[in-house]
């Protein structure tokens, strides 16, 4: 099984000896029963005498593909070489395109039409390699096989690979079982979520087998695929294609049936793979690639111990002909470099590929030894002055799959940890392996994890599911809003104020409804600053019904500006002040009808006064609003006039036209930038008299950057329009009026005119052009008259922002129904008394 680690490590200058590693890791092995030191592992003396002969046959050499083994479709196979000797153990067959075809035919098969796929996590689905399934019982059987024949599949990896039986029969085997048995137990716990949504509406998130995998495996798989079998993997589930990477493994990577792909591998390689299964079918892929990863060994470290964990670490494992002339370039280059040899440097014996233990030192962080990936036996010591300096220089390489770091201190180690942009970093120890510990790494070194959840991740992919409901009992406001909810609206004050009541037993709740903010709020009791309110102020303490709301409540995590201290605190701002308080759930009632769970802010510090209310509705288009909250999406109100009577707040199904008056339509609109809880009217243009005004070409529009626009408003009294766009309509009313201009700034008007004493005045008529039809504004929606006084104002201000706003007093004594399903709003005059 091949290794995957690799850097050099670093010393502090200050340490009692200085020694480094090329790091390499067991791939899926431990190392408590490892041997502890490189003499047990050494195999110099074995070189030289007469091989031993592995108590093992070779019985298994041909692919497997739908349940058999079978030669290649063009006859062809491959030496497979012992590494102690050169000579040739076997000849395994060499797959092709056609075999990998054939394999991927078989697996597809087994996957959409098979048994396989129908079978539940007790009984069925589960493939390491081909198909990713579950199933705990045949997983625990195939365990079972792996333990019994032990011996044998150590021998033939040892064999195959050259490392020692030791590490193979008591380490990586052993290790297999228990990643087997590992994966038998999460086989009937994969499941899905259940999950909230806005609405009416259940969710489910599925985990679903993302379909037909491959791998590629070593020698060994061959005999393990056979013990697969005997456990009782349906034909096809299981395929394993033997080759090289530019013929098997190129049409795996490129083959459009095949849905994932694992690559083990050099970074080089797995761009290829990335690139091949990305220009095919967009295939998953997860890669476990290069490293050169640092062993730090700080001066507070053991030195014996971390000097013999970087000879463990890095000392082991032999290799074929290639990497075996490949390692020799690279101790030649680091000599060649100015690298001081220490040990080593040459190969052992006469035969084989192994190479002597060798030791670098005077190496300097731009040497091809301290920056490229050996997979070898060869050992780098750089020293370093401090923290900062080691954690500039380890992060400074293209890998990041792991890291040692060996230090008494544990405020160092937990800094290291965090600075370190690696997969695993392992402190005071080094290539601890086990079942449930992902392993991956950062940057070039990979994309995915091994082991562990994480693993199983990568074989899965996510469903949602969304079904409607229709009057679910869970959502508690709803039934309140199928049958619709009224509340009554009045104007005091300059302010309009929506009546409702709040907990339990209720008392009354006077608020601004507000179709520019989210949020429902009130000042409660204790109150530590607040404005003075016409009713008492409600004190949660009383209420029966109140509940704070919890910290990991998404409404919580939406309120503006929240934080948990402990309790979800919420801190919303206006332009006239703020509101601060404790989010809590509650009651509302309107008449008859009760609303529980409701979210809302229970102000105990606040400065935004309403006039004569104690707090504000919120009918935006967040979530913390009455709207989404009860889920409707239909909503009207009635705005009075001042002093008149009383308008009517519709919610739900009682929010429909009441009137058989001419009915004006016009779209919503979308901010095209952010994610807003206004609004948006589609303003065309504006009229005054006869007189189209020359507004510039946007200006009316929302911007692509979200700015600009008009909005509409039922908590804002006085309409406001952009500075370019007021300019435009003050000058043209004065033009057309003809009157000299009056100051009554101490009203809070911007543009008002003198009245003469005799004369009667004919007011021009002001139209606003909506996208769906034009809307000529009674007179008393943009004009206020005083006679006695003797001026005329124009109740419209100039904007403080790039925003426009259509506000109460433009469309007052009208209906306005919101249809939010539609994304379209409608006006009709009305008597709001009479809705």
């Amino acid at each position: 099984m091949a290794s995957r680690l690799g850097l050099a490590s670093l010393f502090s200058r200050s340490a009692s000896i200085s020694a480094s590693s090329s790091v390499r890791s067991l791939r899926g092995g431990g190392v408590a029963a490892v041997a502890s030191g490189i003499q047990r592992f050494g195999t110099a003396a074995e070189v030289e005498v007469a091989p031993i002969t592995p108590p093992v046959h070779v019985n298994y050499t041909k692919l497997l593909i739908n349940g058999q083994f079978v030669d290649a479709a063009t006859g062809k196979t491959f030496p497979t070489l012992d590494p102690r000797t050169g000579e040739v153990i076997a000849h395994v067959a060499e797959g092709d395109v056609e075999d990998v075809n054939r394999a991927v035919s078989a697996a597809r098969k087994a996957f959409d039409e098979g048994p396989w796929p129908k079978m539940t996590g007790y009984n069925g689905e589960f493939s390491l390699i081909v198909l990713f399934r579950k199933d705990p019982a045949f997983l625990i059987a195939f365990a079972d096989l792996i333990e019994k024949h032990n011996d044998e599949i150590a021998a033939l990896e040892t064999w195959d690979n050259g490392k020692p039986y030791e590490q193979s029969a008591q380490v990586e085997i052993p290790m297999l079982a228990r990643l087997i048995r590992y994966y038998a137990g999460w086989a009937d716990k994969i499941h899905g979520l259940i999950v909230p949504a806005d609405g009416p509406h259940h969710v489910q998130v599925l985990h679903e087998p993302i379909g037909v995998a491959a791998e590629q495996t070593p020698l060994s798989a061959l005999f393990v695929a056979k013990l697969l079998h005997e456990a009782g993997v349906p034909d096809g589930v299981l395929n394993v294609i033997s080759g090289f990477g530019p013929t098997a493994g190129a049409a795996l990577a490129r083959h459009m049936d095949v849905d994932k792909l694992a690559f083990t591998g050099s970074t080089d390689t797995g761009k290829i793979v990335l690139e091949l299964a990305a220009k095919s079918n967009l295939k998953s892929v997860t890669l476990e690639l290069g490293g050169k990863s640092p062993m730090i060994i700080l001066d507070d470290a053991d030195i014996d111990q971390a000097v013999e964990l970087a000879h463990f670490a890095l000392f082991f494992n032999q290799i074929d002909e290639e990497q075996f002339n490949k390692i020799l370039r690279y101790i030649q280059a680091g000599k060649d470099s100015g690298a001081t040899l220490v040990s080593g440097g040459d190969r052992v014996g006469s035969k084989g590929y192994y190479i002597q233990p060798t030791i670098f030192s005077d190496v300097k962080d731009g040497m091809l030894i301290a920056k490229e990936e050996i997979f070898g036996p060869v050992q780098s010591i750089l020293k370093f002055n401090d923290l900062d300096e080691v954690i500039r220089r380890a992060n400074a390489t293209r890998y990041g799959l792991a890291a040692g770091v060996f230090t008494s201190s544990l405020d160092n180690a937990n800094t290291l940890t965090r600075a370190l942009r690696v997969g695993t970093v392992w402190i005071n120890c080094f290539d601890v392996f086990d079942a449930a510990i992902p392993f991956g790494g950062y940057k070039m070194s990979g994309q995915g994890r091994e082991k562990g959840i994480d693993s199983l991740k990568n074989y899965l992919q996510i469903k949602a599911v969304v079904t409607s409901l229709k009057n679910p009992a869970w959502l508690a406001s709803t039934a309140a809003a199928a049958g619709g909810l009224t509340a009554e609206i009045s104007h005091v004050r300059g302010s309009y104020l929506v009546s409702l009541s709040i907990g339990t037993p209720p008392i009354t709740f006077s608020a601004s409804p507000s179709t520019v903010s989210d949020l429902i709020w009130t000042q409660c009791q204790p109150c530590t600053r607040c404005f003075t309110q016409s009713t008492p102020i409600y004190d949660p303490s009383k209420s029966s019904s109140f509940s704070k709301l919890p910290c990991s409540d998404n409404l919580c995590k939406a309120s503006q500006k929240s934080n948990c201290t402990p309790d979800c605190e919420y801190n919303q701002t206006y332009a006239g002040g703020f509101s601060h308080g404790v989010m809590g759930i509650e009651t509302f009632t309107s008449g008859e009808d009760s609303v529980p769970g409701i979210a809302f802010g229970c102000g105990n510090s606040n400065t935004f006064t309403v006039a004569s209310g104690s707090g504000l509705v919120g009918l935006g288009r967040g979530p913390l609003s009455l709207i989404s909250q009860l889920g409707v999406t239909k909503f009207s109100y009635c705005l009075p006039p001042l002093g008149q009577a009383k308008g009517k707040l519709l919610l739900g199904s009682q929010a429909v036209l009441k009137t058989k008056a001419a009915i004006l339509s016009t779209p919503l609109v979308q901010n095209p930038s952010i994610k807003s809880s206004f609004y948006y009217l589609s303003l065309q243009g504006i009229t005054v008299g006869t007189t189209r005004l020359s507004i510039p070409d946007g200006a009316l529009q929302v911007k692509k950057d979200g700015t600009g626009g008009m909005i509409i408003s039922s908590g804002t009294l006085f309409p406001r329009l952009e500075k370019t766009i007021f300019g435009l309509l003050k000058e043209e009313f004065r033009s057309q009026l003809k009157l000299p201009v009056a100051d009554q700034s101490s009203l809070g008007f911007d543009a008002c005119f003198s009245l003469p004493s005799k004369a009667n005045v004919e007011a021009p008529k002001l139209i606003y052009h909506f996208d769906g039809g034009d809307m000529e504004l009674p007179e008393d929606n943009y004009l206020f008259i005083d006679s006695t006084k003797g001026f005329m104002c124009l109740q419209i201000l100039e904007s403080e922002f790039d925003l426009s706003v259509f506000a109460g007093i433009h469309h007052q004594n009208m209906q306005t129904l919101y249809d939010l399903e539609k994304e379209m709003i409608s006006f009709v005059p009305a008597q709001c008394d009479e809705l």
